[in-house]
C-alpha cells in the first residue's frame, strides 16, 4: 500500500514528537468513532465487559456516545462514573493514582474524552512511559470542582500501554479482514503505529502461536517473537542484517549464533546454529586442536538432550562476501586439509585448486562446478577466498518453547534457554576447561 494514502500520514507531516503525539490521539479518536468493534474492545478493557454490557442493555434510541479531543474538563457535563485512563508507552501502576499528588494547571485540557450514558472516560495520552497519573488526577479534580458538591462521581483509574491498544486494534483489523469488511481507519491506524512506533506492536508468546498455519511455517509471528526475546536479552549487542538476526558469541572461531525455524522429520524445531572456522582466521583455533567434536550427534543442555547436526563444507567468498560452498564428507577435514586449502587463491592458481579438489573429492565437487564458473571463472574477479568451515545445529523442539513462553512480558525463560544452548555449544567445541 502507498504510504501517502494512509489516513494518518501525509506529505507535509511533521516529525516533531509533540505533533506526532497529537496526531496519535487524533488517529485513535477517529478509529473509535468509525470502528465500533474497536470501540467496544477498548471500552470493554477500560470499564470491564460486564459493566459495558449492563450499560448497553439499558440504552434507548435517543442516547448517543460522544468522542472528542482537547476538551476543557470544566466544560463537560455531569456524569456519575469517571474512568481516568493513562495510555502510555509503558504500563503504569494505576494503583498509585490514589496516593499520587495531583498536578494542576489553569486550563486543564484532556487529550481524549469518551462520553456515554452516565459514564465519562478521561484519557491522557503519552507516547513515552512518562507517569502522567498526577496530571490525570489534576484533571479529574478540576472536573469535580466544576460540577460542584451536588454532583459527586465515582472515580476509577486505569493504565494501558500502547502495546495493549495496538493489540486490540490489530485483532480488530484482522477480524475485519477475515470477514471481508476491512476498516480503512483501523487498518491505517495499525500501519501508522508500525511505522512510527514499531516497538509498540505487541508480540504473542510462543504458546499462542501455532508453528504451522495452512500447511506452511508461521514465519512472521514466530520470528517476530523470537527476535523480540533476543532484543530484550542482548540489547545493542544483537546484530541485525538483511538476511539474519545474530546473537553474539565471544570465541575466536565464530562470531554469531543464528536461530531458524525448521521442520525436521515432520516435527517443528527452533534450530540454533553456529559456524566454526567460517573464515581462515577463525579456522586456526579450530584446526589447531582435536576435531573429535564433529562426530557429536547429541548435546545435553540443563539436563535435556537435543539432537545435533554437524555439516562440513569448503566455502568460497570474495571481499568477505559469501558466494557458494561445496559440502565435503568422509573425513575430509583435517589440519593438513586446512593448510592445503584455506586462504587466498589468485586466478592464475585456480587450475591447481581445481586439480586438488578433483583428487580429494574424487571429482564430486564438479556437481557444483556451474556455481564455481558463475561466481569466479566467468567473472572479472581475480581471487577466491577459501575457508574450511562447519555448520553446527542444535534442534530444540518447538513444544518446549511453548511450555517456556506463556506470556508476552515473561521472555526470560526462552532467553535463558538460548544462552544455555550457546554455552553448551562452546563447551562442546572448546572443551569444558575453556568454556
Amino acid at each position: 500500500m502507498n504510504a501517502h494514502l494512509n489516513l494518518f500520514r501525509h506529505y507535509s507531516a511533521s516529525e516533531d514528537q509533540q505533533v506526532l503525539e497529537n496526531n496519535l490521539t487524533r488517529a485513535l479518536a477517529l478509529c473509535l468513532q468509525h470502528d465500533t468493534l474497536f470501540l467496544y474492545s477498548l471500552l470493554g478493557t477500560i470499564v470491564g465487559e460486564e459493566e459495558l454490557r449492563r450499560h448497553l442493555d439499558l440504552t434507548d434510541n435517543q442516547e448517543r456516545l460522544e468522542i472528542d479531543v482537547q476538551q476543557s474538563v470544566r466544560d463537560l457535563g455531569p456524569y456519575a462514573a469517571i474512568y481516568a485512563v493513562a495510555i502510555t508507552g509503558a504500563s503504569l501502576n494505576a494503583a498509585t493514582y490514589e496516593t499520587v499528588r495531583a498536578w494542576r494547571n489553569e486550563s486543564p485540557i484532556t487529550d481524549l474524552t469518551i462520553r456515554y450514558k452516565d459514564v465519562l472516560v478521561l484519557v491522557e495520552v503519552k507516547r513515552t512511559g512518562e507517569d502522567c497519573l498526577a496530571q490525570l488526577k489534576g484533571q479529574v479534580e478540576a472536573y469535580q470542582e466544576a460540577q460542584g458538591e451536588d454532583h459527586a462521581a465515582t472515580v476509577q483509574a486505569k493504565a494501558l500501554s500502547w502495546a495493549q491498544v495496538v493489540r486490540l486494534a490489530t485483532n480488530t483489523r484482522n477480524l475485519h479482514q477475515l470477514t471481508g469488511h476491512a476498516s480503512p481507519y483501523t487498518t491505517d491506524f495499525v500501519q501508522y503505529i508500525q511505522y512510527h512506533y514499531p516497538h509498540w506492536d505487541e508480540v504473542l508468546p510462543f504458546r499462542s502461536i501455532p508453528f504451522e498455519r495452512a500447511g506452511a511455517i508461521n514465519e512472521s509471528a514466530l520470528y517476530k517473537r523470537l527476535h523480540y526475546i533476543q532484543q530484550q536479552a542482548f540489547g545493542d549487542k544483537l546484530k541485525w542484517y538483511n538476511s539474519r538476526v545474530a546473537m553474539p558469541i565471544n570465541v575466536k572461531w565464530a562470531s554469531e549464533v543464528i536461530t531458524n525455524l525448521r521442520l525436521h522429520d515432520g516435527k517443528p524445531y527452533i534450530v540454533a546454529s553456529v559456524w566454526p572456522a567460517n573464515t581462515k582466521q577463525q579456522g586456526w583455533p579450530i584446526f589447531s586442536k582435536s576435531l573429535a567434536w564433529v562426530n557429536t550427534t547429541e548435546l545435553t543442555v540443563d539436563g535435556q538432550v537435543y539432537g545435533v547436526e554437524v555439516e562440513e563444507y569448503i566455502k568460497f567468498s570474495h571481499f568477505n562476501r559469501y558466494l557458494f560452498e561445496i559440502p565435503v564428507y568422509n573425513d575430509f577435514m583435517s589440519r593438513s586439509a586446512f593448510d592445503k586449502y584455506a586462504g587466498k587463491w589468485n586466478r592464475d592458481s585456480w587450475p591447481e585448486l581445481e586439480a586438488l579438489l578433483d583428487q580429494d573429492t574424487k571429482k564430486e565437487w564438479r556437481r557444483l562446478e556451474p556455481a564455481w564458473k558463475k561466481h569466479f571463472v566467468d567473472t572479472d574477479r581475480n581471487y577466491a577466498a577459501v575457508a574450511l568451515g562447519f555448520a553446527v545445529s542444535v534442534y530444540l523442539p518447538y513444544s518446549e518453547f511453548q511450555q517456556l513462553d506463556t506470556s508476552t512480558e515473561n521472555w526470560q525463560p526462552v532467553a535463558q534457554k538460548l544462552e544455555a544452548v550457546t554455552r553448551a555449544l562452546v563447551e562442546m567445541i572448546d572443551g569444558p576447561t575453556n568454556a
